[in-house]
């Protein structure tokens, strides 16, 4: 019995037993880095005063390797974060090692700060490649720091910063595979994005900006259906109209519209009015791209031969120059112009589809890795939860096993203990009675005509007491103010559908609701608290009608006196009889209750 207790008392031992894994030794965070690093994410050109005052003060050159990098890391993250380029590229990649051989040497006990650091680390290098127009390494390190996450965090814990982080990593991923005409990706890493966004509190023009991006790629791939939802979504999230994500996604949505039927007018006046708001070179030559398109679809060629040639000729951005010497060469080549100079602009472009071509295959073939990880990934949470979930089930069958086995030995210890203390008071209770036996047997016949002489007075009793209820129950019909109630309808008859604002002369007052329950207690002691614990949520309105129905008044007769529609009693009828679980009116259930 003493072992089975201590196997339970063991076994609740070890189920509320939680390990805690001890901090890596030299890890602290230097407070001033720690307070740059909050400020990062929401006021980084603060964030980044605050940094450089640090860079300058005497306790840099004491940090440790730890805060050392971690110093460059923010530095890193900073100089994006405030447009400037990465001009400590060396140290980062220092820091990107040293975090990465924490990481190993930890193992499986690495600390979460420690990994969203390393995944930071990666994706702040994956920005340097970028830069550097490195974009195969690029996406390497932008894949390895969202896989570092999604592998030490679960859905429910990448939130606030970390779901932030997630967003960047993830729109940047979004741009990188746009840049490179992989449509289906970018749209996949959009959405991936989008799904972060929604776990912190996003600025309204990155959710647009993003939202627009995804619906350029299925606008490229002719989804019209999908490019018009995401537009229209993108442009539901913005409230300014002067900002230029509002005039890009309005440039979208005139030549989407033009390109699915719609009039060329209509699209070249709303383009135009965007052409006259540009607010840069950049953007205004990027209206004027969009507008000799349209111009070219139209076949009127000189109008797009005008637009098309400024932005050959004023155009910084490669990618739009060549679009514009494409459309100028087929323009030549119709009219019979002179396009040499843009079909010569195009030759070394030609040159550049095989390196971009394996370009692309990198991306695809990191891209399927990525998503074979990530589904990798799932699968390990899901069976681990799996796992969980069996050992709690498996630990709590076991438990109530040693208890159901505990719990019916005792009750059969108890049960035997019973049964012998029964033997003997049963042996003990047959040796009285048969002592007992002659005496009783004698006195047997009186004993019955004493029962029947009490059953009989029992009888009396009973009709003494029901006759004096019912007298008490006359007299509270006879309390003042019962009788001034019950004489508000002498003469007086109301139908059902009648309007009982035609009756406000009958309307009872705080002043006569609180006198008839005063009656009520005195006569029905406890009536109040009694129907209250029948009934815990009755309401004022409730028990008013409760109180008139033991004057045994008619609905209609209550719906006048609390100047309320019929069909709200009715409702209130129909609420206490549930309330009650009775079949009668709440005027015979009340009666009768009280009685």
């Amino acid at each position: 019995m003493k072992r089975f207790a201590t196997m339970i008392l063991v076994l609740m031992a070890l189920a509320s037993c939680v390990w805690h894994h001890p901090d890596t030794e030299g890890l602290t965070t230097d407070p001033a880095l720690a307070a740059v690093d909050s400020l990062l994410w929401t006021q980084p050109d603060s964030a980044f005063t605050q940094l450089l005052a640090f860079a300058d003060s005497p306790v840099m050159d004491s940090l440790n390797d730890f805060n050392g990098h971690y110093f460059h890391l923010l530095l890193s993250e900073l100089l994006y974060k405030n447009y400037y380029e990465q001009t400590n590229r060396d140290q980062l990649l220092f820091a990107v090692g040293y975090f990465d051989s924490l990481m190993a040497e930890s193992g499986s006990r690495v600390d979460a700060d420690l990994v969203f650091l390393n995944a930071r680390s990666h994706y702040i290098d994956g920005v340097g490649y970028y830069e550097m127009d490195s974009v195969v390494p690029a996406c390497r390190e932008y894949l390895r720091s969202v896989e570092l996450m999604e592998e030490r965090f679960s859905e429910k814990e990448l939130t606030g910063k970390k779901a932030q982080f997630m967003a960047l990593a993830y729109s940047h991923l979004n741009e990188l595979f746009s840049d490179q005409y992989l449509h289906e990706q970018a749209i996949y890493l959009g959405k991936q994005a989008l799904l972060y966004y929604s776990l912190y509190e996003a600025k309204p023009q990155h959710v647009s900006w993003l939202l627009e991006e995804i619906g350029v790629q299925y606008d490229i791939m002719n989804s019209c259906d999908s490019a018009m939802h995401y537009y229209q979504s993108a442009e539901q999230c913005l409230t300014d109209t002067n900002e230029l994500t509002y005039r890009d996604i309005e440039t979208h949505l005139a030549l989407l519209t033009y390109k699915n039927g719609g009039k060329a007018t209509s699209a070249l006046k709303q383009l135009q009015e965007m052409l006259a708001l540009s607010k840069s070179p950049q953007e205004y030559l990027a209206r004027c791209l969009v507008i000799g398109e349209v111009y070219y679809l139209e076949q009127q060629y000189d109008s797009a031969w005008h637009f098309f040639n400024t932005v050959f000729r004023e155009s910084k951005s490669v990618g739009s120059k060549k679009q514009a010497a494409e459309r100028l060469a087929e323009i030549g080549k119709c009219r019979g112009l002179d396009s040499n100079e843009y079909a010569d602009y195009l030759v070394p472009f030609a040159n550049q589809n095989e390196y971009l071509g394996e370009i692309k295959s990198q991306l695809a073939e990191q891209y399927s890795s990525h998503l074979k990880r990530d589904h990798d990934i799932r699968h390990r949470q899901k069976i681990k939860l799996q796992e969980k979930l069996t050992g709690l089930i498996i630990g709590t069958l076991v438990f109530l096993f040693l208890a159901n086995f505990v719990f019916y030995h005792v009750i059969k210890h108890k049960k035997k203990l019973s049964e012998t203390r029964f033997s003997k008071e049963k042996y003990a209770h047959d040796m009285a009675q048969k002592a007992l036996g002659g005496r009783l047997k004698k006195k047997g016949e009186t004993l019955r005509l004493r029962n029947e002489e009490v059953k009989k007075l029992q009888e009396n009793l009973d009709a003494q007491q029901r006759q004096t209820t019912w007298s008490s129950y006359d007299v509270f019909m006879n309390e003042p103010i019962c009788q001034t109630i019950l004489g508000m309808f002498e003469g007086v008859h109301i139908k059902r559908g009648a309007n009982i604002n035609d009756y406000q002369y009958l309307r009872l007052d705080k002043d006569q609701l609180l006198k008839l329950e005063v009656a009520v207690s005195k006569h029905f002691d406890g009536f109040g608290s009694k129907l209250t614990s029948l009934y815990p949520k009755i309401t004022r309105n409730e028990m008013n009608q409760c109180l008139l129905s033991l004057l045994n008044f008619e609905d209609v007769q209550i719906a006048a006196l609390l100047q309320c529609n019929y069909s709200t009693i009715k409702k209130r009828s129909v609420k206490l009889k549930n309330a009650f679980q009775t079949e009668k009116t709440p005027q015979s259930f009340l009666r009768e209750w009280v009685l």
